[in-house]
């Protein structure tokens, strides 16, 4: 068990291939590693991520802007689900920064550095990334 938050949780460790790489995932929910089922191998990983409560709320805060800008009502969307856009995201940074690497640059720009902090590099996509 891992303390996240000052909350008691099981943490659900698997590794999945994807894009021509092995991935350790440690994920919160049991549903995560279910939806990637068809992903998952026993080959060492090139590199793990970990889902957090913050990255799960970081969806769901950005999933309610997107909804203000296109005049919807916020999505009533389980922890599972965003767990699985956290989880996506993850990912792709992750490879971005190895293909990035891969040819010849050593990290992603700033503005995906520091996504939390920085303004999105389109002023016109800023309320809905943000």
């Amino acid at each position: 068990m891992q303390e996240s938050e000052g909350v008691l949780c099981m943490r659900v460790s698997f590794r999945i291939a994807l894009a021509g790489q092995v991935i350790g995932v440690s994920a919160l929910y049991e549903q995560t590693r279910t939806f990637c089922k068809n992903y998952l191998t026993d080959a060492p990983a090139s590199f793990e991520v970990a889902v957090t409560p913050a990255d799960i709320a970081f969806e769901r805060e950005k999933s309610d802007r997107e909804a203000a800008v296109e005049g919807h009502a916020p999505g009533n969307f389980s922890d599972e689900y965003l767990e699985t856009l956290a989880l996506y995201r993850k990912i792709v940074e992750r490879l971005l920064e190895w293909l990035l690497h891969q040819r010849g640059q050593q990290s992603l720009p700033v503005h995906r550095q520091k996504r939390h902090r920085q303004k999105h590099p389109h002023p016109a996509l800023e309320k809905v990334v943000r």
